[in-house]
Parts: C-alpha cells; structure tokens; sequence
C-alpha cells in the first residue's frame, strides 16, 4: 500500500492534521502510517461531496481512538503506558476539528456572528 505525503493534495494535508507524515513512523497503535487507500476510503466522498479535507480528518480522528481503544493498559514496575487516555485524546480532537469546522467543511476560528441581540430593552 503506498504512502504519500505532499502538501499541494487533500491527502497530504490530512496527513499532517493527523500527525501521519514520516512513513513508517505513523500514529496508529503498533507506530505505522495509514495508507494513502486507506485515507481515501474517508476522504474522497468528502471531496466529492464538494467539501474541504477538514471533514476527513474528524473521521480519522475516530477511527484512531478506536484503534488506540483497543490496545489494554499495561503497568510494569514503574512504567505504565494509559491507552484509553490516547484513545481518549484522540476522540478530543475528533470533537475540536468537528467543531472547527462548519458546514463547508472549512475550516472556521470563532468570533461574533452578526446579527441582533436584544438585552435589557436595549438593542446590540
């Protein structure tokens, strides 16, 4: 399966917003990279729906901390190594990149929306 990373694409620019850049040194649990397929399975009916790879990336985000998920915490002596705390992680930034993105699938930095807010008899 190949691995590509450049970022003039929509997949190179998920790969970085996933931390999976340097080939065989990816984010998934046993440290390996996700196939360019394997992204496209997520990214291509995102981009065919007319949206930006922001909409993607949530989706890998899911996919890893199911994967992370997986793998039993283990304690030995003093070290211990928490994968429900990655999993976890990762289903964190699943939700900031959902809610960074709005429905174009850009993504959006906050801010005041415009509009009319009524406070205390008083117009804003």
């Amino acid at each position: 399966m190949a691995f590509t990373y450049s970022l003039s694409t929509h997949l190179g620019r998920t790969r970085l917003a996933i931390g999976d850049t340097v080939k065989d040194s990816g984010p998934r649990p046993a440290g390996t990279n996700y196939s360019d397929e394997e992204i496209n399975v997520f990214l291509m009916p995102v981009i065919a729906a007319g949206y930006t790879y922001g909409r993607a990336v949530a989706q890998l985000f899911r996919l890893l901390a199911g994967e992370w998920a997986g793998k039993a915490s283990i304690s030995i002596s003093e070290y211990s190594a928490q994968y429900a705390a990655v999993a976890d992680n990762y289903r964190k930034s699943a939700a900031e990149w959902e809610r960074m993105t709005d429905a174009t699938g850009a993504t959006v930095s906050g801010g005041i929306s415009t509009g009319s807010m009524i406070l205390s008899n008083s117009v804003y």
